[in-house]
């Protein structure tokens, strides 16, 4: 299984691969970590500085079963916008270009 959910609060990135282990940094001291995937979920002790780490579930970043089951869209976002509307606002401002450049050389008028 290889799974590769985004950081959770810049701090752990979720790796799951063949050998099963999640490789995250200590959130007190920032050293890597690696740790068994059983332990998804959980806090574990960092050798470095004795601070308990939390370690991300498997599920972080994915939407929850009830909005599954609710029928509530899954929406990609980008700098916490939807994508759709961002589309919608980049066409918007290009039709906006072309009009303004048609109205400023009037290219349908001889010269």
């Amino acid at each position: 299984m290889c799974a590769r959910p985004t950081e959770s609060e810049g701090r752990h990135r979720l790796v799951l691969g063949d050998d099963e282990f999640i490789r995250i940094r200590c959130a007190h001291c920032a050293k890597k970590l690696r740790v068994r995937s059983v332990h998804a979920g959980e806090k574990v002790k960092c050798p470095n500085c004795n601070y308990m780490t939390p370690v991300p579930s498997r599920f972080d970043g994915l939407p929850s079963l009830d909005e599954i089951n609710q029928g509530v869209p899954y929406e990609r976002q980008l700098w916490g916008i939807p994508v759709h509307r961002l589309v919608k606002l980049a066409l918007g401002a290009v039709i906006t270009g072309i009009a303004l450049y048609l109205i400023m050389t009037q290219p349908w008028k001889s010269r």
